[in-house]
């Protein structure tokens, strides 16, 4: 029997001792598989450590097992996704023993394509092919990624999904194809190897072409002649034609064609149809050129002058073409050409092209619709940044053009004989013109017109002494809006506009200087004009249509009117002698309009607001000077100097209103007082004046009148109304208002 003392471990009590033993023979002997200790715990017996030994045993054996055929799996699937084996062409008798052996099978066999096949999942190793395709096949399944591969290579959606590729059914090697990195053929972009064969070989492609982040130097012209598309990353983005080792005229050099068509009938201006003598071969979004070969045909200021303008085709029935614009002119039978203008694709975006002295960066020759976005910092010496070269719709998206200069033309952005485009954006520097239109006297070198240069910041260096933003006498119905313009402006041509502007001075002072004036109308509409020099010493005028230049003579075609309305002109360091807008006739003899409105005048000297004369020549019937609404012009100031002939012309010029107070006398009949107008006239106005009192002074009605009228002032007279002295003293306010109004 037990005593159970519970006495704590360490006792000496014999008792304990004797529990003791016999708990021992219970762990050594006993069958069961627990037993209580002396203290009542229950611990396990040999007998019971050994049937848990056993259990543990079979459960590890278990998970061995498991853990054998897992990594069995993983292996075959190893060996599946790695290394491969061949075990030759597909054949009866051949035996696949491993998932990784593979044979060669024809598209003959398969009745689909060609593919290397291994055993599936689910075949049962050693395989041993029979020979028959269809009891084969079962078993088998193409190798690795030939799956993939021949999913890619297919763009049939009956044979394979073909939403792999995209949801048009395109192979992959087609739609990586549209766009190629330069770097695929061989351009390094280090700044050092010469990359010009790179360039060409990717043009080759005819597809669009990617410039990553490098600089890339060519050494000789790459020249497109099916469009060319190119983008890069930005200012990282090189194009480097600055080395010693560059031969040619233009770096990048893309064009078109132009092909004579069918001739035409006799044209109207502001016609929409045209009617060929032939079937021209055009389809709706096509374009045409009307060009007039004979030199001078649109003016006789140069030969290369010639007539014609760009058509874009909107429908065409048989021999008659509707146009999406009207004509801008007329043409009589059998005096002009017909070409069609094709050409690829032209986008130029988003990388940096550096150029070097007589070389020009980028021309675009005979092209529809180019465009060139976020092309930037054009920092070379060159001759010409980009040229637009007879295009129709070329756009300049905000462009960042530096043009050191060479001494030469030293344009930023050219458009020669273009119509319908313009820049929009960004910022444009160049020695001289920063922007100009122009042209050539090649095939198709009709006028420019509408170009619209929108939200532009232009300059260029004043030490080159001629106007920053230009057109040439080639331009018709082109403009300048929400531009700054650092460096002055031109009128020349026909119908040029500035919208909204900020304008400067050239170096001698002058803001817009005018040359080869067609016709047509001249605005300066709502534009803040600055002047900080003096044009005057130079008989110029701070807006000047022939002050020293011949503008207008025996070339100029049809009447000219010359509008500034809205805006500011500041001139601080203009003098007595100096005018604002300067306009002398040298030999033509149509109609000079002139109309200055709602201008705000800051120029604490001025000799006269306009200045006009002729020198040769006349001034044409029709001719008329306006000027009205005006704000801080001096007082006493001269609003026109006018001589050889335009004194005689028909003038509106603002009001003089005023009023002075004179008192009679008992002495006299008649009492008179002097005014001064607020303005000199360019001739005599109409005085009117009235009283302000009772017709009644003293006993005696008092009349009033004017005498002395001048250009500057005028008496005006109080009288008794039959000569006999006034009866009393009696103050009057005579008012008076100087009247010119002819127009």
């Amino acid at each position: 029997m037990a005593y159970n003392t519970n006495n704590p471990v360490g006792s000496t009590d014999p008792r304990d001792l004797y529990d003791n033993a016999e708990n021992l023979d219970k762990l050594v002997n006993g069958p069961d598989p627990f037993y209580a200790d002396r203290l009542g715990k229950l611990r396990y017996s040999w007998s019971g450590m050994e049937v848990d030994f056993v259990n543990a045993q079979e459960g590890r054996e278990t998970a061995f097992t498991v853990s054998q055929a897992d990594k069995e799996s993983r292996f075959q699937a190893f060996l599946v996704s790695s290394g491969y084996v061949s075990k030759g062409d597909y054949a009866a008798g051949v035996v696949l023993a491993e998932r990784n052996e593979y044979v060669a099978v024809s598209a003959a066999t398969t009745g689909t394509s060609a593919g290397l096949y291994r055993p599936n999942a689910s075949a049962t190793l050693p395989l041993t092919l029979t020979g028959a395709w269809a009891t084969d096949a079962a078993n088998l399944v193409l190798l690795g990624d030939d799956v993939l591969r021949q999913d890619l290579a297919n763009g049939k959606s009956a044979l394979v999904d073909s939403a792999v590729v995209g949801w048009r059914e395109r192979t992959v090697a087609d739609r990586l194809s549209d766009t190629v990195n330069i770097k695929d053929f061989g351009a390094v972009g280090d700044g050092v190897a010469d990359d010009s064969a790179a360039f060409e070989a990717a043009r080759d492609a005819g597809v669009s072409i990617f410039l990553p982040v490098g600089t890339y130097l060519i050494t000789r012209p790459i020249v497109f002649t099916n469009g060319a598309v190119i983008h890069g990353e930005g200012d990282a983005s090189v194009i480097d034609c600055s080395g010693a080792g560059f031969v040619g005229s233009y770096a990048l050099d893309v064009s078109g064609t132009l092909t004579q068509i069918a001739n035409v009938d006799a044209l109207s201006k502001g016609a929409y149809t045209v009617t060929f003598l032939a079937d021209p071969g055009l389809q709706p979004g096509d374009v045409f050129v009307l060009y007039n070969p004979t030199d001078s045909s649109f003016s006789a200021f140069r030969t290369n002058y010639r007539a014609g303008e760009f058509c874009e085709v909107r429908t065409v029935s048989g021999n008659t073409v509707t146009l999406t614009n009207p004509l801008y002119s007329g043409y009589p039978a059998g005096s002009i050409q017909v070409y069609k203008l094709q050409s690829g694709p032209v986008l130029l975006r988003n990388f940096r092209i550096i150029g070097k002295n007589a070389v020009g960066n980028i021309r675009i020759s005979k092209c529809l619709r180019p465009t060139v976005a976020d092309v930037s910092s054009f920092h070379h010496a060159g001759s010409s940044g980009v040229y637009f070269d007879k295009c129709f719709r070329p756009q300049f998206i905000n462009p960042n053009v530096h043009l050191v200069g060479g001494g030469g033309d030293d344009y930023g952005v050219i458009f020669g004989n273009c119509q319908h485009g313009g820049v929009v954006g960004g910022s444009v520097y160049s020695r001289r013109h920063a922007i100009a239109t122009g042209g050539d006297a090649a095939v198709g070198c009709v006028p420019c017109r509408d170009l619209r240069m929108r939200g532009v910041v232009l300059k260029n260096d004043i030490q080159a002494g001629t106007h920053c933003a230009d057109f040439h006498g080639n331009a018709e119905d082109c403009s300048y809006e929400n531009c700054t313009i650092y460096g002055g402006i031109t009128w020349q041509g026909k119908d040029i506009a500035y919208r909204n502007c900020t304008i400067t001075n050239m170096l001698n002072g002058i803001l817009c200087y005018s040359a080869e004036l067609i016709g047509g109308e001249y605005l300066i509409e709502n534009c803040r004009m600055i002047s900080s020099g003096d044009p005057q010493p130079g008989g110029r005028g701070l807006i000047d249509v022939g002050g020293n230049s011949i503008p207008l003579n025996a070339n100029t075609q049809s009447a000219v009117e010359f509008r500034v309305r809205g805006g500011t002109l500041s001139a601080m360091a203009a003098t007595s002698f100096t005018s604002g807008l300067v306009v002398r006739v040298r030999g033509s003899s149509v109609p000079v309009r002139i109309d200055v409105k709602g201008l705000d005048v800051t120029v604490p000297n001025l000799n006269a607001l306009v200045f006009c004369d002729v020198l040769s020549g006349s001034v044409g019937a029709g001719s008329w000077i306006s000027i009205d609404d005006l704000s801080g012009l001096p007082i006493g100031g001269r609003l026109a100097s006018v001589s050889g002939g335009f004194e005689t012309v028909p003038m509106r010029m603002p009001r003089t209103v005023g009023s002075k107070e004179v008192t009679t006398s008992t002495n006299s009949n008649i009492v008179s007082a002097s005014v001064t107008f607020r303005y000199t006239y360019p001739k005599v106005p109409v005085l009117l004046c009235s009283k302000s009192a009772s017709s009644y002074h003293g006993n005696r009605i008092g009349v009033t009148h004017a005498s002395s009228v001048t250009t500057t002032g005028a008496t005006l007279s109080l009288a008794t109304d039959d000569a006999t002295n006034f009866a009393a003293a009696v103050t009057c306010t005579l008012n008076y208002e100087a009247v010119l109004d002819e127009v």
